[in-house]
């Protein structure tokens, strides 16, 4: 029988609202303002993105960094470099950013440097204790690396 602690630590859990993978915010500020960019590059809109991003800088953001490394790394002219220095400016706001995690260990396996990406994965799979969808989509880009070398 799980202790009562125990029981209330998992219904919180359980009953945490969600949040889009690049939002380290617990309000939904960070969600409406990044709205319209995060459509852009669902849509695959990566120079529009990356434009509105621009236009709206905030550098002090984990959000702003990350979704601005995804748009560099994504868009018509990608600056691999430049997207892995946004990455590790959202991280080094929010260590537990998840999407840059992961998209910093995708960008690694672009640079075919397999050691840094299984880093990211080991950091996200310290974070993600009950699973997510970050460490899944990662740690099945890796495979697919690593089946492939």
């Amino acid at each position: 029988m799980l202790g009562k602690s125990i029981m209330v630590a998992l219904t919180l859990v359980m009953t945490a609202p969600a949040f889009a993978i690049d939002t380290n915010s617990a309000s939904n500020k960070t969600e409406h303002s990044y709205q319209n960019v995060r459509g852009l590059l669902n849509s695959g809109h990566y120079d529009d993105a990356l434009a509105s991003l621009r236009q709206n800088a905030d550098s002090k953001d984990a959000d702003w960094n990350n979704l601005m490394g995804f748009a560099i790394r994504k868009s018509s002219a990608p600056d691999l470099d430049a997207a892995e220095r946004y990455y590790k400016a959202a991280l080094s706001i929010d260590s537990s950013h998840r999407g840059a995690m992961e998209y910093l260990g995708e960008l690694y396996l672009q640079k075919k440097d397999i050691k840094s990406a299984q880093i990211m994965l080991d950091r996200l799979d310290s974070k993600c204790l009950f699973g997510c969808e970050e460490y899944d989509d990662l740690k099945e880009a890796v495979e697919t690396f690593k089946g492939t070398q």
